[in-house]
């Protein structure tokens, strides 16, 4: 006999200070290409215009999308569109059926913090999903007892 965990949802919300975190980065990255290049060829400092421009960057593209992640007791589903995400009051949940499934897989692990890797059998792009404990209180301990003990039914 097997068992299954309740079926629950995780709303992925964004995170300023890991998304600071990422911008800083990605401006340490492209000051050090300036650096590189200028002691090489001195007309390279043109390149240090760029810094702010690729943290910029960086932190535009490290805001996730709102997205909803559901187990249904058996897969996982990832809900796109920001108004699938929570359905109006009294009104049932048959919206967040049509989602596509999804394959997770844990990228890390800091306890009060993880990275998801999201990925879809009709799609070769990867998903990143970072969730914290502060974000999904009543859910997190679910959570992590699906990602490591459930078992996904095979496609």
């Amino acid at each position: 006999m097997t068992r299954s965990a309740a079926p629950f949802r995780l709303d992925v919300v964004a995170l300023p200070k890991l998304q600071g975190a990422i911008a800083v980065a990605g401006g340490l990255a492209m000051l050090a290409v300036a650096l590189a290049f200028t002691s090489h060829f001195s007309v390279s400092w043109p390149l240090f215009g760029l810094v702010p421009a690729a943290a910029y960057l960086a932190w535009r593209l490290a805001c996730p999308k709102p997205r909803c992640l559901r187990w249904d007791g058996l897969s996982w589903h990832l809900h796109d569109q920001p108004g699938t995400i929570s359905a109006p009051p009294g009104a049932s949940e048959s919206a967040l059926d049509d989602a596509a499934p999804v394959q997770l897989s844990l990228v890390f692990d800091l306890g009060f913090w993880v990275l998801l890797r999201a990925s879809r059998p009709d799609s070769p792009f990867l998903i990143y999903l970072p969730l914290t404990r502060s974000t999904q209180a009543g859910n997190w301990g679910a959570m992590r007892a699906v990602l490591y003990g459930a078992r996904q039914k095979p496609d």
